[in-house]
Order: C-alpha cells, then sequence, then structure tokens
C-alpha cells in the first residue's frame, strides 16, 4: 500500500511547549510542504493567548503563504488554518472552532457536517454578541494575557526554587518542567515510574499534571 505522508500538521503556538514558530521555521515547513505537494494545516487556537515580551512573536501560516505569493493573494487549495474559541476566549463549553480553507472538496465535505456537528442557535447569538464588542475583546484578550505571564512566572519561579528545570513559556496555558527533583529519591528512571508519579501528584494534590511520554518526550520526568 502506498504510505506516503500527505499532511504536515502544525501547532503554533506550540502544544506542549507552549513556544511560538520563528518566522524562518514557518517558512520552512510551508516550502517543503509546497515543494512536496502537502496539505499544510496549521493549527493556531493559542494565537491570542501569547503573553511573554521574550521570545518569538506569533506568526500566522496564513501571512508565510501571502508573503510567499503563490497562490495569486489567496492561500491556495492545500493551506489550512484552524482556531476556536476554547483557549483564548476560555469558551471551552462553547464547543466552537474555526476551519479556514479555500479547498473546494474539503468546504463541501465539512458542508455535509453541519446537521451533526453545527452551533446551536442560542450559542451563535452569544459568540456573536461576543465578537461584535470589539473593545470588549481586545480589553479581555489584554487582561488574560496579562494574568498568562504573572502566573507563569510565579509557576516558573516556585519550580526552579525546588531544582527543577523549567521550559519557560511565552504562550499558550501550560509549561513543561523537568519534575525529577521532586520525585521520590530524586529520579524517575522509566515511564512506569512517570506514571506512577503523575498519580501520586494528582491524588495528593487534585493537580493534573500530564506525563511527558504522552507527548512524547524521550527521557522520563518531564510533565
Amino acid at each position: 500500500a502506498d504510505s506516503a505522508a500527505r499532511i504536515l500538521v502544525i501547532t503554533n503556538p506550540n502544544n506542549p511547549l507552549a513556544t511560538n514558530y520563528s518566522h524562518a521555521e514557518l517558512l520552512t515547513a510551508y516550502r517543503f510542504a509546497t515543494k512536496h505537494g502537502l496539505h499544510l494545516i496549521s493549527d493556531e487556537i493559542y494565537a491570542r493567548s501569547v503573553h511573554a515580551e521574550s521570545g518569538e512573536p506569533f506568526v500566522s501560516m496564513a501571512q508565510i503563504a501571502l508573503e510567499e505569493g503563490l497562490q495569486d493573494g489567496g492561500l491556495g487549495p492545500r493551506l489550512h488554518l484552524l482556531y476556536g474559541l476554547s483557549k483564548d476566549f476560555t469558551c471551552s463549553g462553547f464547543r466552537v472552532g474555526v476551519l479556514y480553507s479555500e479547498n473546494a472538496e474539503l468546504q463541501a465535505a465539512c458542508a455535509n457536517l453541519q446537521a451533526l456537528a453545527g452551533v446551536g442557535t442560542p450559542t451563535q447569538n452569544a459568540i456573536e454578541d461576543l465578537l461584535e464588542d470589539l473593545e470588549w475583546a481586545k480589553q479581555f484578550l489584554h487582561t488574560s494575557a496579562q494574568r498568562l505571564a504573572a502566573n507563569a512566572t510565579a509557576l516558573a519561579d516556585g519550580l526552579e526554587s525546588l531544582g527543577c528545570r523549567v521550559l519557560r513559556p511565552s504562550a499558550g496555558l501550560f509549561l513543561v518542567a523537568d519534575l525529577n527533583p521532586l520525585a521520590p529519591g530524586g529520579k524517575i528512571k522509566t515511564f512506569k515510574d512517570e506514571l506512577r508519579f503523575f498519580h501520586k501528584i494528582y491524588d495528593e494534590t487534585k493537580i493534573v499534571a500530564s506525563p511527558g511520554e504522552a507527548c512524547h518526550f524521550r527521557s522520563p520526568g518531564w510533565f
């Protein structure tokens, strides 16, 4: 069977690293996908949750496509952008997402899903009111970014004071840390030990610290 790759998927800002890809990295990915005829899916659900003043700024893959100018002013049929309101606007219960694509076949396929995955009228009305109030939305996102930055700094400082290594986040609602120093004996030797420590953290604190193995980390102890 033909098992050649057909799609390149990028999450930017990155999950779970909570960092932005650089303009150069995104350009490389776009050119790679274009060269090999791949569909490129850019998941940008954390786009407005960038909260660090340092680090790479957020750049949408749409900007990269327009800068390359290969599609006569559009994005072309192989670039697809994903967004949603569950992260930036904390509206996860509304179950509202966005797919932007100029691919006619994909649009037709999605149209057939409307009966099963459509957004209810009351939710549509609420979202319309939310997004039409541009001043409120701007202030909400600004305040959210300030609070995310403060919370991320407090958590990173606290973990580092306990001897943990921390990847300081620049976006998103989470961070990655090496919790080996907090484990019994100061070392998590296997992924089974990591899972046991995950349950210990939850049982004692009710904090969900996602095990690194679930995110394909190569060594145990990162959460």
